[in-house]
């Protein structure tokens, strides 16, 4: 996703220059955010505690619904139309694959890889501690007691 749209999924300024539908943004209007969605539940799966997944959910809807309507009123404002029929086709946070629409489109893996190395950075570090509790947690424990 972040290859399509390139950097500017990490700013906030509102300043946008095309709309982007093709690639993943052609099944589905928000994919980063699904993507991100789908991470951190795994996350909290993996964590073990069940509380932590509710909390998860919970702030995740906090997080990411204002940004989406902030967003979607941008989009609608800056391209008028053209975006309401896009909003009408390809749905916000579900997607759809069974329409055939085209994934052709523009797209930079290099500059994605980029702007998205401090999250690649911090979901491998969370996994690393995820997988030491689930794996050497004990082991550890017995090391520290002696």
């Amino acid at each position: 996703s972040v290859a399509y749209i390139g950097g500017i999924s990490r700013t906030r300024k509102g300043s946008v220059d095309n709309l982007v539908t093709s690639g993943p943004f052609s099944k589905v209007r928000n994919p980063l955010y699904d993507g991100n969605f789908l991470l951190s539940l795994g996350l909290s799966f993996l964590s073990g505690i069940w509380w932590f997944l509710l909390v998860y959910l919970l702030m995740f809807w906090i997080q990411y619904i204002p940004i989406v309507l902030w967003e979607e009123d941008l989009l609608e404002k800056k391209f008028g139309n053209e975006y309401l029929d896009y909003k009408k086709d390809v749905p916000r946070f579900f997607p759809r694959f069974s329409k055939n629409k085209s994934n052709e489109g523009s797209y930079n893996f290099k500059k994605a890889f980029k702007s998205e190395r401090s999250t690649l950075s911090t979901i491998i570090i969370l996994y690393l501690i995820i997988c030491t509790k689930f794996f050497f947690w004990n082991q550890i424990m017995e090391w520290v007691k002696k």
